[in-house]
């Protein structure tokens, strides 16, 4: 019994030691990219309206891999800048949304979360102080990702009449609405994969950062996800789909 609590110890100390190690890379690479958005705006001479964020050190970051959601969570949550712009690329999500304007409020909606809203800081009124979520990551990191399973069940469906209609706009906009849901869908796809549906193996192909070709076959992409999914496993946590 001893035995199994220092091995146990011992292995709470290691990946204590390795977030620790993520994280002082994170905010490095985040520090450095910040250097390099200002010094990119300030040498700027030409008329463009935006600012180029896409610099090494964000390449950098996206390099470190699923592992650092959790982290880039975090600092949403403490209120630290620079945090969901990272995001939709790591994680591979779009958030489908909708704006309105209410009682001189502008708000956004999200299809797939009816239960929350977003309202930019410019436009919060005291009511709004209350509001647990602030950030559409944060409500899906806490809250969203639960849903996982019946969404993406109710995607899949959508797919596959749209498919059985043969109507090609239909089955592009649902299939991106699937692929849309990011990685977190991985294994559900695999389970898809290999109960015969091999059309979405090029999605499975760019939701693992075509780390699987999308031509793979289901053994090679069943192969793939045994490998790596433990680089998933602080992301992927919902009920299984019944």
């Amino acid at each position: 019994m001893k035995t199994k609590l220092i091995f146990l110890i011992s292995i709470s100390a290691l990946v204590v030691f390795a977030d620790n190690k993520y994280l002082n890379e994170l905010n490095q690479n985040i520090k450095n990219w910040n250097i390099e958005v200002k010094e990119g705006f300030k040498n700027d001479t030409s008329s463009r309206s935006y600012i180029n964020f896409k610099t090494p050190h964000y390449y950098k970051i996206i390099n470190m891999g699923p592992k650092i959601i959790p982290l880039l969570i975090k600092r949403e949550k403490e209120k630290k800048s620079n945090t969901m712009i990272f995001l939709p690329e790591l994680a591979k999500i779009n958030f489908r949304s909708k704006s309105t304007k209410k009682n001189n409020t502008k708000q956004w909606y999200f299809f797939d979360y009816p239960d929350f809203f977003y309202i930019a800081p410019a436009f919060r009124k005291e009511r709004h102080q209350n509001i647990k979520f602030t950030s559409i990551w944060v409500y899906w990191w806490d809250k969203g990702r639960k849903f996982t399973p019946r969404l993406f069940k109710n995607k899949y469906n959508s797919w596959v009449k749209a498919k059985a209609s043969n109507n090609k706009k239909q089955m592009k906009d649902k299939y991106t609405d699937l692929q849309n849901m990011g990685i977190i869908i991985l294994p559900l796809l695999l389970e898809k994969i290999k109960s015969g549906d091999k059309d979405l193996i090029p999605m499975f192909s760019y939701l693992s950062n075509k780390k699987v070709h999308a031509n793979a076959s289901m053994e090679a992409c069943d192969k793939w996800w045994k490998a790596n999914k433990n680089k998933y496993k602080k992301i992927i946590i919902y009920p299984k789909m019944k």
